[in-house]
C-alpha cells in the first residue's frame, strides 16, 4: 500500500486535483495489466506515450494518475502532475524500498547478469524469502516495478542493466544495494557506453554505492573488475579460478554431458556435477555460490542445489534430437558472449553449424567487432554459418571463407534440415532483435525432439 502524502513528498509532484482514498493498492504504468486500485504512471517512450492510455486505467479502475501534461481527468481520481514520469516512478520505489527496509543484492555486468541472478535467487530461496526482477525487467523501468511488487519478501536479489551512460548510477540510486557484484568487463553496448574504460566506470557505480556494512563480491579473474573494486568501501569477497581467491573454482573435467567442479575455500570445499557447461557457467556457479554462504547458507547445502541449477531460456539450453544437438543460446550477444560460445563449443564431437546474426548497440565498432568475430569462428572450423544482419561481410572477410545470409527464418530451417547429419551440432546466436531463436524453434518443431538436460 502507498499512501498519497508518501508519493507526494518521495516524487514531489504537484497535486492538480485530489481523489477519493488517500491511499493506492500499488503502481502501474501498463493498461493491459491489473490497474484497479493502483496509481498509473504515464511513462513516455520512443514508441509509445502512456498519456494516451490514461482515460483507459481511469475507466479499469485506477485510483489515480501521474502525467507530465495536462489531461481531462474525470471521476474521484487522484491527478498529480511532474516534469518527468520516469523520475517520479524511481523516486517513489527508492522510498518505498527505503521504507520497508528491503535487503538488496545488485548484480550487473557485461555478460552473465541473468543467469547469476537467477542462480543465486535459487541457492538463497529455500532458507531466505527474497524475489527478484523477472524477465528484462532490469531497467529504469523494470527495477523499480520490481522493488514495488515486493511485499512480504525481506529483500530480492536485482539485476541491473544499461546500455547508456549514468543508469547504473540511478539504478544503485533508487535500489540502495546492500551487497553487489559485478560479472565482468567486456565490450558490449558500446554505442551507448563508448569505450572500455568507459563501460568499466559505469558498471563500477555499483561498487561506489554500496554502503560500509555492506559486501562486494570481486571476480578476481577480470582486471577491469579487479581495478573497479577500488570504490568498494566495505568488505571486499574474491572469488574466480586464482587460488587467491576467497571463493576457488575449477573444473575437474567436461564433456557433451556436462561438467565435474569443485569450490573450495574458507575450510570448505564443493563437489558438484551439473549438465552445465564451460568456464562462463563455472563463474556464474562461483559467483552466485559466494554470495549465498555470505547470505548464511550452509555449504553443506549447496552441492544438491548446484547440481539442480538450470540455465535460464535462451542461454546455452541444449536439446539433443535424434542425434542433432541443437545450442539455444540466441537470447542476446556481444563479443563476451560470442568468445564463450565459441569455445563451448569445442566440448562438442561433430560437425559445427552455425545460425548467427548481428551483435547490435556497437556502435562505430560494429564491423570491427564482427570481423574480430569471422576470426575466431574461422578457428573451430564450421561446416557451414549462417547469418541474419547487416554485419556478414565482416564476419565474412574476418572468416577468409562463405557464408550463407538468410531473413526468411522458414527457408533457413528448410536449408538446414537439407544438410543435417546425425552427430551434427547447431549454435544459434544473436542479438535478440535479431530473432534467430524463431529458426531454433521451427527446427526443434520439425525435429520433435525434447529437452536433453
Amino acid at each position: 500500500m502507498l499512501e498519497v502524502d508518501e508519493i507526494i513528498k518521495w516524487a514531489e509532484l504537484e497535486v492538480v486535483k485530489k481523489g477519493g482514498m488517500n491511499f493506492f493498492d500499488g503502481v502501474s504504468t501498463d493498461t493491459r495489466e491489473d490497474v484497479k486500485g493502483k496509481i498509473f504512471i504515464a511513462l513516455k517512450g520512443e514508441r509509445f506515450d502512456g498519456h494516451d492510455f490514461v482515460k483507459e486505467a481511469i475507466s479499469k479502475g485506477a485510483r489515480g494518475v501521474i502525467c507530465e501534461k495536462d489531461v481531462e481527468i474525470n471521476g474521484n481520481v487522484w491527478f498529480f502532475r511532474t516534469r518527468d514520469t520516469l523520475k517520479a516512478l524511481g523516486d517513489i520505489a527508492m522510498g518505498y524500498r527505503m521504507k520497508r527496509g528491503f535487503k538488496i543484492f545488485g548484480i550487473t555486468g557485461s555478460s552473465g547478469k541473468t543467469t547469476t541472478k537467477e542462480f543465486l535467487h535459487y541457492l538463497i530461496s529455500p532458507d531466505i524469502k527474497w524475489g527478484k526482477n523477472k524477465g528484462n525487467m532490469n531497467n529504469l523501468i523494470g527495477v523499480p516495478l520490481t522493488l514495488l511488487f515486493l511485499k512480504e519478501e525481506e529483500g530480492a536479489v536485482l539485476e541491473l542493466a544499461t546500455n547508456r551512460k549514468g543508469e547504473i548510477k540511478r539504478l544503485c540510486e533508487i535500489s540502495k544495494p546492500d551487497f553487489g557484484l559485478i560479472t565482468l568487463i567486456g565490450k558490449a553496448h558500446t554505442e551507448g557506453l563508448g569505450e572500455i574504460e568507459d563501460i568499466a566506470a559505469e558498471k563500477g557505480w555499483i561498487f561506489r554505492s554500496i554502503p560500509e556494512n555492506g559486501a562486494g563480491f570481486v571476480n578476481v579473474d577480470d582486471p577491469l573488475v579487479l581495478k573497479v573494486s577500488n570504490f568498494l568501501r566495505c568488505r571486499k569477497i574474491t572469488y574466480g579460478m586464482d587460488p587467491s581467491a576467497d571463493f576457488c573454482g575449477r573444473i575437474i573435467s567436461i564433456d557433451e554431458s556436462g561438467m565435474r567442479g569443485e569450490i573450495y575455500g574458507k575450510g570448505m570445499k564443493i563437489s558438484f556435477k551439473t549438465a552445465l557447461k564451460g568456464r562462463h557457467f563455472l563463474q556464474n556457479i562461483l559467483a552466485a555460490s559466494s554470495a549465498a554462504i555470505y547470505l548464511g547458507i550452509n555449504p553443506s547445502d549447496m552441492k544438491e542445489r548446484i547440481e539442480r541449477l538450470n540455465a535460464p531460456e535462451g542461454r546455452w539450453e541444449v536439446l539433443k534430437i535424434k542425434d542433432i544437438t541443437l545450442i539455444n543460446d540466441s537470447y542476446n550477444a556481444n563479443p563476451v558472449s560470442f568468445q564463450s560460445a565459441i569455445e563451448n563449443l569445442q566440448i562438442f564431437k561433430g560437425r559445427k553449424i552455425l545460425v548467427i546474426g548481428d551483435m547490435l548497440e556497437l556502435g562505430e565498432k560494429s564491423f570491427d567487432e564482427h570481423y574480430e568475430l569471422g576470426r575466431k569462428i574461422a578457428r573451430i572450423s564450421p561446416l557451414v554459418v549462417f547469418f541474419k544482419g547487416d554485419y556478414g561481410e565482416a564476419v565474412e572477410s574476418g572468416m577468409r571463407g562463405k557464408i550463407k545470409r538468410f531473413d526468411d527464418h522458414n527457408k533457413c530451417a528448410d536449408e538446414l534440415l537439407k544438410i543435417l547429419e546425425r552427430g551434427d551440432v547447431v549454435l544459434f546466436k544473436a542479438s535478440h532483435k535479431i530473432g534467430v531463436e524463431c529458426v531454433f524453434k521451427i527446427l526443434k518443431e520439425r525435429l520433435g525432439g525434447k529437452d536433453a538436460s
